[in-house]
């Protein structure tokens, strides 16, 4: 089994550094920049599997997390980090209508709330939405 998995492995991380090349040679060709310091990896595992591969990959740097179209992605794909964030920021906002509450008519609240805090919920919920 774990003799499968390295082979598995060293084959990723082959193809990984031959893609890392390859978008190197595309940048340099049109004259772009690469940031090699803001170059990381995001590798998704279960725990079980993770203390195996955590050495494996050495020529980029590991993450644990990473944010891309601004879902927050974990390595386990708990969406821990995802829902404390967007639950921070949904706490504020809807602190803020609170407060304006005794000023603003309902439609005007309402409005507020459509155009500020429902698009934080919808946004890429059928990605998140069933985490536990």
């Amino acid at each position: 089994m774990y003799m499968y998995l390295e082979n598995y492995v060293n084959e990723v991380n082959e193809k990984l550094q031959t893609s890392v090349n390859n978008v190197k040679e595309w940048y340099d060709n049109n004259l772009l920049a690469v940031n090699a310091t803001k170059s990381n990896i995001l590798m998704i595992t279960t725990k079980q599997r993770e203390h195996f591969l955590s050495d494996k990959f050495t020529k980029l740097q590991n993450m644990d997390s990473c944010k891309y179209l601004g879902v927050q992605i974990d390595k386990y794909m708990s969406w821990n980090q995802q829902i404390d964030e967007l639950s921070k920021d949904l706490n504020a906002k809807v602190w803020n209508l609170s407060c304006l509450r005794s000023f603003l008519l309902h439609n005007t609240l309402m409005d507020l709330y459509k155009r500020f805090i429902q698009p934080k919920i919808d946004h890429a919920i059928t990605i998140w939405g069933y985490a536990n």
